[in-house]
Order: C-alpha cells, then sequence, then structure tokens
C-alpha cells in the first residue's frame, strides 16, 4: 500500500483508521491482493453513522455524507493512474 494512503487514512479528522487489523470477512483482500507482486488491497468498512441518522437508518443525512466525501475523494485518488 502507499504511503500515500496511509497518509490519507491517518490524517482523516473525525475518523478512524486501522492498517493491517483484523476485520470481517477479508475474502475480496486476500484472493485479489497480492502485494508480493505489487497488487494491493483495500477494505473501507464505512459505519452508517457517517451518512444516515442513527435513530432513523433511512433517513439520509447530506451535512454527514459531504464530510464523509472530503475523506474518500482524496484517500481513493491516491490509488488512481
Amino acid at each position: 500500500m502507499s504511503e500515500a494512503v496511509r497518509e490519507e487514512a491517518a490524517n482523516a479528522n473525525g475518523y478512524t483508521s486501522v492498517l493491517n487489523g483484523r476485520f470481517k470477512g477479508g475474502y475480496i483482500t486476500r484472493h485479489y491482493g497480492d502485494p508480493a507482486r505489487g497488487v494491493d488491497a483495500i477494505q473501507l468498512e464505512i459505519a452508517q453513522r457517517a451518512y444516515l441518522d442513527e435513530s432513523a437508518p433511512q433517513n439520509f443525512v447530506p451535512a454527514a455524507a459531504a464530510d464523509l466525501k472530503t475523506v474518500l475523494r482524496p484517500l481513493l485518488a491516491c490509488g488512481s493512474p
């Protein structure tokens, strides 16, 4: 994984990140990721509270989603050619 991705994740204000931590599932990252061949895989798990009202999960919260976008865009751009 590139240093840029690590830095973006570490600097995401208001969010937490874990590098090489345990998570449920993981088939896709284990199956498709091959660091020895330069193929990195990233798994993002985003809690609904990051973009929905927890008291009524069907209620989308545009301001919260906008905050999340400001973190995700640069993070995902790190992997773009």
